[in-house]
């Protein structure tokens, strides 16, 4: 028994894990598909303005996590378990605007509570993802990543069903409380949740002092790797993002689906993406496990793949009752997801491999930042392109998909510059390790 326990534990505080990730992506689509609703209910005659409230939602998490990042590097010099408490709080946050904003009676008052939402969700990913770099090992940390992109998929397609399904049979608050209280047991949850030391899965025998400093940034900076990966970031999400975004409406409007054909249509995409997540994922792995540019030969490959079946897909011109043309649609955008699919997980598993322990929470804050920047200017730019299509989103979709053969352009010096900052990591971390005094007791000793 004694030694299932820590694979157990790991195991269902993992799952806490990616429940919250799961969540906090629920928490950023849940009132998309309800804005003509919601703003006929307060009596608004443009709904744009609903809708700009999910603009400022992400606005305000990228920013956010910058304050959570700095207020964890505060605290963790005198709280225990420093990420595990500000979690908590953050999710009692967000659970409490998700809470309120089931109640809010007017635009200011919904504004405000899905703001107060916003703060609580900006803390989730940057410190979710430094948790979960402690629950895995290098070899192991791409497939990690990707089962947490799952929840993140997963999150959206219940944050969508959740808001458009029960909106047909009952008022518009309801998804917004069921998502609260849903925050509040996972609040819960976490009183369980053992919180590993900052660096446990690079630091077995031996303790390091993991604390952020103005040192600690120009660190950040200079790492090239960093401004690589966060610029293909900003450019992989200013492709996937505005493709997601419009793409039920691509479906009605260019192809003549009905609205509930293309909303299912759209979920089993999902289900590629899940599928095409855990193969690259451990297919990562396994050739990191071989070379230390392994994981970016991954990138590569699903990079190179996955665009050529989606730019086919997004170059047929058709209607849904051409059923042979809507199958070969059909196959060619299920092989592309499932090849694009693992690109955001890996590369976040590589920030990890290539930075310390104290800069894995800014890191990530900043590649999550990146995210969003590129989701809108993708968002803004897909909007022109459907105007100079004359009202068709298909070519716009190609051109976007077209741009990820630029993204090439951000990986390939990675096979050389990743191995050569894991290695420059692994000697600093030499550097700064402190010997263990025997007599130590814990938590002054890491196990």
């Amino acid at each position: 028994m004694s030694q299932n326990e820590p694979v157990q534990s790991h195991r269902t505080q993992f799952l806490t894990l990616f429940f919250i990730i799961l969540l906090s992506w629920s928490m950023t689509v849940v009132l998309g598909p309800m804005v003509s609703i919601i703003a006929k209910d307060f009596g608004l005659t443009n709904e744009t303005n609903i809708g700009n409230i999910s603009a400022a939602f992400l606005l305000v998490g990228g920013l956010f996590a910058f304050v959570w990042v700095a207020l964890e590097n505060h605290v963790a010099q005198r709280w225990q378990s420093s990420r595990k408490k500000l979690l908590m709080i953050a999710t009692f946050l967000a659970a409490l605007g998700l809470l309120l904003t089931g109640v809010a009676r007017s635009f200011e008052l919904l504004f405000t509570f899905q703001m107060l939402t916003a703060i609580g969700f900006a803390a989730i990913t940057p410190l979710s993802y430094s948790l979960a770099m402690d629950f895995t090992t290098p070899e192991n940390r791409a497939k990690t990543f990707g089962l947490l992109d799952v929840a993140a998929s997963i999150g959206v397609g219940f944050g969508f069903l959740l808001s458009g399904i029960l909106v047909d049979f009952t008022i518009w608050n309801i998804p917004f409380v069921i998502l609260g209280m849903c925050g509040l047991f996972l609040v819960q949850a976490f009183l369980e949740f053992k919180e590993p030391p900052k660096g446990a899965s690079q630091v077995k025998t031996d303790r390091y002092q993991f604390t952020l400093t103005r040192g600690s940034f120009s660190l950040m900076l200079k790492k090239r790797a960093n401004a690589l990966i966060v610029l293909f970031n900003i450019l992989l999400y200013m492709i996937s993002g505005s493709i997601s975004y419009y793409f039920i409406r691509m479906l009605v409007n260019d192809h003549g689906f009905a609205p509930s054909l293309a909303t299912l249509f759209f979920l089993a995409t999902f289900s590629s993406q899940v599928a095409g997540t855990i193969f690259w994922t451990r297919r990562a792995d396994k050739q990191y496990a071989r070379k230390r540019n392994g994981k970016i030969r991954v990138l590569l490959e699903g990079l190179l793949l996955g665009p050529i079946f989606l730019i086919a897909a997004y170059s047929l011109t058709f209607t849904i009752s051409n059923g042979v043309l809507f199958g070969i649609f059909t196959i060619l955008v299920i092989l592309g997801t499932f090849c694009i699919a693992g690109l955001i997980a890996i590369s976040f598993a590589t920030l990890g491999e290539i930075n310390p322990p104290e800069l894995w929470a800014p890191i990530f804050s900043v590649n999550n930042l990146a995210q969003t920047v590129g989701r809108g200017i993708g968002i803004a730019v897909m909007g022109i392109l459907f105007t100079s299509y004359g009202g068709v989103y298909q070519w716009g979709f190609a051109v976007m998909e077209g741009l990820s053969f630029i993204a090439v352009l951000f990986i390939l010096p990675l096979f050389t510059i990743v191995p050569h900052e894991a290695n420059t990591l692994a000697i600093l971390l030499n550097r700064r390790r402190i010997p263990i005094n025997p007599q130590a007791t814990l938590p002054d000793r890491l196990l």
